[in-house]
């Protein structure tokens, strides 16, 4: 074979192999992609108990605000609306921080009667969660006003809740009917 078609032949070979490991270079690079993340999980605010009735004068009440997904830790913040608050009198005691609330009725009945605490993420202000709170009359001298409630989370496959209350005297209002009868104390189990 002459000289010269050998070194073309060579030239040939040499420019097709450039040129097929060029195009294998562009083919790979056009299918990389970034790895894929999950969606942030958004945040969320949950407010319990979700309502509560209160005695003006002595009634107490909690509030726990539970925030998912909160990722600096930093809680809620905590607001009372619904009354016309400013009046001495109408004085709601609130003690906060960034997850619990104690609130304190006011000396008297508002009007409204019903208030909302609102429980807003710090991180998050779109989020926030409420509770109502009505504000009741304050039981009359010589009576106890009481409110029990119960609530329980057993574990699986325990389905048995046991307590005792005892009553030394008990009336039906309105209407002051002794609803012991004049028995004197009585037990539920």
């Amino acid at each position: 074979m002459p000289r010269r078609i050998v070194c073309l032949v060579r030239r040939l070979i040499a420019c097709g192999l450039i040129l097929c490991t060029g195009l294998l270079g562009l083919a790979g690079c056009g299918g990389y992609n970034a790895p894929s993340q999950p969606p942030p999980t958004p945040t969320s605010v949950t407010i319990s108990p979700k309502s509560a009735s209160v005695p003006a004068g002595t009634g107490t009440q909690n509030f726990t605000a539970t925030v998912m997904n909160d990722y600096l830790s930093r809680g809620v913040t905590w607001a009372l609306s619904g009354a016309r608050l400013q009046r001495s009198r109408l004085r709601f005691a609130l003690q906060c921080d960034f997850k619990c609330c104690h609130l304190q009725a006011p000396a008297s009945v508002p009007n409204p009667a019903t208030v909302t605490l609102t429980a807003t993420s710090v991180n998050d202000t779109s989020k926030s969660s409420t509770a109502t709170i009505t504000v009741t009359a304050a039981a009359a001298a010589g009576a106890a006003a009481v409110s029990v409630t119960m609530t329980d989370t057993p574990p699986a496959g325990v389905t048995l809740l046991s307590f005792e209350v005892s009553v030394t005297g008990a009336t039906l209002d309105p209407g002051n009917v002794d609803l012991l009868g004049g028995k004197g104390q009585f037990r539920l189990k």
